[in-house]
């Protein structure tokens, strides 16, 4: 059979050992539904290596690999495919990884968004990528004769004894899978181009990739973390969802002393206690499309010294965390970004990278039996990378200088705002958490009402507008290089 795309006509072949090695190609996975825990079971997988379509059988793949990882393999998602590949055919990818030769597209397609515009907003998926660089709509809505999406349905074909059906797989089928690992060959050349483009335009060595192998091997970790998922004590979640609900009680009864209480009314009632506390503070609070008043927490937050903000604030981060404890499941299975605008991850369903502090919170969260939690981490490992990079540029540093004196620069800032002396930081303390807030806030272009919404919700540290303005300025001030470097990399406006 032949498939067509963008207007070539590409044969298409069943791999066998007797082919060998077939050169750089792009590698997809077909396989059955994914399922939270469960690495998915290939039904067949596809590669293209720009003239030629291959298809890999279950028996094929495990000598597929081998012949061909000594070259450039190209993955839209390498995360899932190498897993559904391991599965499949025993083939560990930690040494394809560590290689250099894996590619995946959908991460060098945000990296490159974000060299380019600063922000890694918007859809990341091989449609969308192929659409943006190749001008063309990949066709992934297709149906079979009986009327099945064919994304979804090659699980069909699998026979009880784990082995697959081929014979009685449509030639529609075949066309889909194939479809995929053509677009996603097509799609590596315009995509690296960029990211070398983009490289060479901020003097950064092209061969990087704007980072992609760290990236790689982050999001393959955090994939196996969210199949493994956080297992939760029952006993441990019911006694902090009790400790919530006694939270949540008494900001409750706060919030009905200044006359708001959940429920029918409970909207028009905010309305009118904000718009009483603007004439009461002389503030002015951002109105939404339809006019009404903001009550995001972004918004309150700037005013903590306002009781009702503050009660209505805790009230809704204890919603949350309720939300959290009532997952019936022992164990949770997140989902993570692997790269956001920051280049840091994120995580949601749950968010298990912003946990409250509250021993109560986290001793939720234990080890599977025959497991143990290994608490890891390493030290001051983004503000020494910092250091480094504004040394080798501009030739001084004096975050380098305490660094390689053994100084704790979180303690050490957190001494420099409070005057006293760093053996008098406490280590869990609120002046130590204020200043990691800046020292790992700052540095990535947080303005002030950014840095104020990730020091409450990462550090739990509460401060005005005023507060976090000083901070800034003292901050740099205590890292002047800092300054030079911000300018360097347009962000200026930390520092304006």
């Amino acid at each position: 059979m032949e498939v067509r795309f963008l207007g070539q006509s590409y044969p298409c072949a069943v791999w066998k050992p007797s082919h060998g090695d077939i050169g750089p190609c792009s590698l997809d996975t077909e396989t059955t539904l994914i399922e939270d825990g469960v690495v998915p079971t290939l039904i067949i997988g596809s590669a293209f290596n720009g003239t030629s379509v291959y298809f890999l059988k279950q028996d094929t793949l495990r000598e597929f690999i081998p012949a061909n990882a000594g070259h450039a393999l190209y993955f839209a998602n390498a995360a899932f495919d190498l897993a559904v590949i391991e599965k499949a055919a025993g083939v560990g990818p930690y040494g394809l990884i560590e290689s250099g030769n894996v590619l995946d597209l959908l991460l060098l397609g945000k990296l490159a968004q974000i060299g380019e515009q600063g922000s890694a907003e918007g859809s990341f998926s091989l449609e969308s990528l192929v659409r943006r660089y190749l001008n063309v709509d990949l066709p992934k809505d297709l149906k079979d004769d009986q009327g099945d999406d064919i994304r979804l349905s090659f699980g069909k074909f699998l026979l009880p004894d784990g082995s697959v059906n081929y014979p009685a797989m449509p030639s529609c089928y075949l066309g889909y899978a194939a479809l995929d690992s053509i677009a996603t060959y097509l799609l590596s050349k315009p995509l690296m181009a960029k990211a070398r483009w983009i490289s060479c335009q901020s003097g950064v060595d092209p061969r990087l990739l704007l980072s992609h192998l760290i990236q790689l091997k982050a999001a393959y970790a955090l994939s196996i973390v969210s199949r493994n998922g956080l297992t939760l004590d029952p006993r441990a979640k019911l006694e902090a969802k009790e400790m919530i609900e006694g939270e949540i009680g008494k900001s409750l009864a706060a919030l009905h002393g200044f006359g708001w209480s959940p429920g029918k009314g409970s909207a028009t009632a905010l309305q009118n206690i904000l718009l009483q506390i603007e004439s009461e503070h002389g503030i002015w609070l951002p109105r939404t499309d339809s006019g009404k008043l903001s009550s995001q927490g972004k918004v309150l937050q700037e005013y903590p010294e306002i009781p009702f903000f503050a009660q209505y604030m805790k009230y809704q981060n204890n919603r949350k965390l309720r939300e959290f404890l009532n997952f019936d499941k022992e164990i949770v299975h997140a989902r993570f970004n692997p790269i956001v605008s920051t280049g840091r991850t994120s995580s949601h369903d749950p968010n298990v990278q912003n946990f409250p502090r509250s021993s109560k919170i986290r001793s939720i969260i234990t080890a599977r039996p025959g497991y143990v939690l290994l608490d890891v981490d390493y030290s001051q490992i983004e503000l020494c990378t910092l250091a480094q990079i504004t040394f080798r540029r501009f030739g001084e540093s004096k975050m380098m200088e305490l660094l390689n004196a053994d100084v704790d620069l979180h303690s050490y800032f957190a001494a420099s705002l409070t005057r006293r002396a760093m053996s008098e930081i406490d280590k869990d303390g609120e002046d130590r958490r204020k200043a990691k807030a800046c020292n790992f806030g700052f540095p990535g272009g947080l303005g002030v009402q950014s840095f104020i919404q990730y020091a409450k919700s990462t550090y739990e540290v509460t401060l005005s507008p005023e507060e976090a303005e000083a901070l800034r300025n003292q901050w740099l001030d205590t890292f002047p290089e800092i300054r030079a470097y911000l300018e360097h990399d347009e962000m200026g406006q930390l520092i304006n």
